[in-house]
């Protein structure tokens, strides 16, 4: 029997070789040993296929098991707990463009490729650009995912394709937001850190399970693991934030998810019936933090859609209510992707009280989600 209390024990060609002959050896006790000998070879090479059988079955018993499971093998078997590989993300940022001596314009084709050692880098218009002004700023993105791709203000930038006018190109600000695929050590080592916790079931697997089997729109979590009672929360506790879904189906999702003996926790609650007991189940709605807008955009009369404005309103209530961190780059970006016909966002101002002056880099707190309307987003649009 190959598999042990250790693991998947792997015979060896010679161990295999040893009981070939000696079963050889049972049906000709005289037969010969020399390496000549007509049983011997056949002997060694049935060994030698027996030994590339056991490594394969050898490799589909480890694969099962995230000790030894790699690539998609280790990806199916973290997601039992509600883990999921971080497919890594692709930086974003902004370019200047400035004119070439003597040049007053360019026309910026869509999706310009820019680079620098080998990062290429696109720029996110959809459409040609008349670029009247020097030292103009329009938003790039990455063309692969990476953390390489995290680079400083000022970098020089290569124009792959020259164009008449077209003189220089830099980074305004650092790029951000360049992220690795997770690698198998690091999925590896996640999954350990969170099963840690509990025996059978894992935060993640009860924010998964919520997410998948309910109609919530955004879910997250925090727990307890000490034996004391922390910011409130009772020891060996955890407490899952929602905003959408029944009270209902929530409470019923996290008593199916969670582990035996380990108490959710939160401000509201719901009686939930299993197999002849009720259980109270806790849980907590996610409070709203209301975003305003103050905008500048200048578009291209002739390109943009007639409900121009309202589609971009929308799409900013869309991007802004699902996201948990707003930032310049990936509003400009989110912004440039919703309706045909924009040139440029001269002015993006944000924050949590009306009639906002700043752009800077805002993120919700556990517990809270962002959330705006249209009447919280003013934008004005020149030609």
């Amino acid at each position: 029997m190959p598999i042990t209390s250790s693991g998947f024990k792997i015979k060896t060609e010679s161990e295999f070789f040893d009981e070939i002959v000696d079963e050889f050896k049972n049906e000709f006790p005289t037969m010969s040993e020399d390496e000549g000998n007509g049983l011997i070879i056949l002997a060694r090479i049935l060994a030698s296929q027996e030994a590339d059988i056991e490594n394969y079955r050898a490799e589909a018993y480890n694969n099962k098991y995230v000790l030894n499971a790699v690539g998609s093998h280790l990806d199916k078997a973290v997601f039992i707990a509600g883990i999921r590989r971080d497919l890594g993300s692709k930086a974003t940022g902004t370019a200047t463009l400035s004119f070439s001596d003597g040049a007053t314009s360019f026309i910026l084709p869509s999706y310009f490729e820019l680079s620098v050692n080998g990062y290429t880098f696109i720029t996110t218009n959809t459409e040609y650009i008349n670029v009247d002004t020097d030292n103009y700023e329009i938003e790039i993105i990455a063309d692969k995912i990476g953390s390489e791709y995290n680079l400083t203000q000022g970098t020089s930038l290569t124009i792959k394709n020259p164009v008449a006018g077209l003189g220089t190109a830099e980074l305004t600000y650092n790029t951000v937001g360049g992220k690795d695929l997770e690698t198998d050590e690091e999925l590896r080592f996640r999954y350990y850190s969170v099963m840690t916790t509990y025996d059978n079931s894992s935060l993640e697997g009860i924010i998964s399970y919520v997410e998948e089997n309910t109609e919530v729109v955004k879910v997250s979590g925090i727990e307890n693991t000490t034996i004391n009672t922390v910011d409130s929360m009772p020891p060996k506790s955890f407490q899952i934030f929602v905003n959408g879904g029944t009270d209902e189906s929530v409470a019923s999702a996290i008593l199916q998810s969670k582990p035996a003996g380990i108490e959710s926790y939160g401000t509201s609650s719901y009686d939930v019936a299993l197999d002849g007991t009720t259980y109270t189940v806790y849980f907590s709605r996610l409070t709203p933090v209301s975003i305003y807008y103050d905008l500048i955009i200048k578009i291209d009369a002739s390109l943009v859609p007639t409900d121009y404005e309202d589609t971009i309103k929308q799409s900013l209530i869309t991007y802004t209510n699902a996201n948990e961190t707003l930032n310049v780059s990936d509003l400009t970006g989110n912004i440039f992707l919703s309706v045909d016909g924009i040139l440029s966002v001269r002015q993006l101002y944000y924050g949590t009280t009306a009639n906002p002056t700043t752009s800077d880099e805002i993120s919700v707190s556990l517990g809270e989600i962002f959330s705006t309307v249209e009447s919280d987003i003013n934008i004005t649009f020149i030609t």
